[in-house]
């Protein structure tokens, strides 16, 4: 039994290591590359990397060209990228941002970085209510349910929206949208018109209001949001919050290099 045990973690550890190397060996590449190119260069069985290929493709991390059916770098793997060359420099140029949006509308406000499963926390400034509200740092939110997580499945290839529509969701409130028609509908939405929001959805009473943030290859980064009571961030937002919320983002989408 232990021998079957470590012999299972074995493969899971070289599986994981060989997806990276596909990842890597796309990424240095200038143009897509077919199966045959890739299993010439990484001296594997087609069979094995056809399988690995397709978990990548599946989960965002590569991108298989309908017309060519050749494998190249996927969105996941950008904004990843993105994240790891930016780090310390996203909070870094966003807090004096985040605490002029604090400032003007009195608001709690969340900076949230691109994850594959959602956005997660990465800081935050108490608005100036007496009753605190907040996240806490490093706290995941999930696609669905909250506005920041909304925003990163609106802006999703269809491949992984798709995907993410397919899986079921949990009712985290009476409130809460689970049916995948009618949230599709409202990632339509928010990919039109820029920001999103969440009233009631991941807790009664709850409701923020967040835009996306861009790097210089334009690629979504992250998202930086206001959080509040539904008494004063209402499930119809005011102009100049919508406004407020959409000038930081562009902001420090600029201030990451997006032109």
């Amino acid at each position: 039994m232990e021998v079957s045990n470590k012999s299972d973690g074995q493969e899971t550890i070289q599986g994981s290591v060989f997806g990276l190397l596909l990842v890597e060996y796309l990424a240095e590449q200038s143009q897509p590359r077919s199966m045959t190119d890739i299993t010439k260069a990484l001296s594997l069985s087609r069979s094995r990397v056809h399988r690995h290929l397709q978990a990548l493709v599946a989960t965002g991390y590569l991108h298989q060209c309908p017309e060519t059916d050749r494998y190249r770098i996927g969105s996941r793997s950008l904004s990843l990228g993105a994240l790891l060359e930016h780090g310390d420099q996203l909070v870094e140029v966003s807090l004096p941002i985040m605490r002029d949006l604090r400032d003007s509308l009195g608001h709690t406000v969340i900076l949230s970085a691109l994850e594959p499963k959602g956005m997660r926390v990465v800081a935050s400034i108490v608005g100036t209510s007496p009753f605190e509200i907040g996240v806490r740092r490093g706290t995941m939110l999930n696609q669905y349910a909250t506005a920041q997580g909304r925003i990163s499945l609106a802006l999703a290839s269809p491949e992984n929206q798709d995907l993410a529509l397919a899986t079921p969701f949990e009712p985290l409130t009476p409130e809460t949208v689970v049916e995948p028609v009618e949230l599709k509908k409202i990632l339509d939405r928010i990919k039109k018109q820029g920001w999103s929001i969440a009233p009631n959805q991941s807790l009664l009473g709850l409701n923020a209001l967040a835009a996306p943030i861009r790097d210089a290859h334009k690629q979504l980064v992250a998202s930086i949001a206001i959080v509040d009571s539904i008494q004063r961030l209402q499930q119809k937002p005011e102009k100049e919050q919508v406004d407020a919320v959409i000038d930081a983002a562009d902001s420090i989408s600029r201030r990451l290099g997006i032109t």
